[in-house]
């Protein structure tokens, strides 16, 4: 029986593969070129000049056309130290509606990092597996959508987001 085993085990194995580079589609290749352009092409433009430290902006999340929060924030220039690579920044929260619960944390640090029009926002930057918002600036407002970090999600096709579409503009 031990050799019968023994004789099996490669086939086993053998269908453990994984999909390989070569088999993606062409739909795949074009939809994350178009990704990398949209991201250049974003990244390289000016900040608005409403963004910046000692401004501040509401920003409203909505899931199903329903308000389920509601923030107010406020960029400052000190560097945060976060689980995912960048020039994070700290965000002052000044306020939160529906203030996310992290019972078995303390000190949790919100920040927020900014490339040209694009804006990555996270609540817990210091905390591993949580949302986070992407999303860019238009003329004097932002858009954007909740996203999920996840580390062990290589495949964005198999990834669940949560429909939660996030607008924003600033307080004067």
């Amino acid at each position: 029986m031990r050799y019968l085993l023994i004789a099996i085990l490669p086939f086993v194995l053998s269908s453990c593969v994984t999909q390989s580079d070569s088999e993606f589609t062409e739909e795949d290749i074009a939809d994350y070129e178009k990704a990398v352009a949209e991201y250049e092409k974003y990244s390289s433009m000016e900040t608005p000049a409403s963004w910046g430290t000692g401004k501040k902006w509401i920003l409203i999340y909505v899931r199903d056309d329903e308000i389920v929060n509601r923030l107010i924030v406020e960029p400052t220039s000190e560097s945060v130290k976060s689980w995912v690579s960048g020039d994070w920044k700290k965000l002052s929260v000044l306020f939160e509606e529906e203030p996310m619960e992290f019972k078995h944390f303390s000190n949790i640090i919100s920040a927020y990092e900014v490339n040209g029009k694009l804006l990555s926002i996270m609540m817990a930057a210091n905390i591993t597996h949580t949302k986070s918002v992407e999303g860019r600036f238009e003329e004097d407002s932002f858009v954007g959508s909740v996203e999920t970090n996840n580390p062990y999600c290589f495949d964005p096709r198999g990834c669940k987001h949560e429909p939660v579409k996030v607008y924003g503009v600033p307080l004067l």
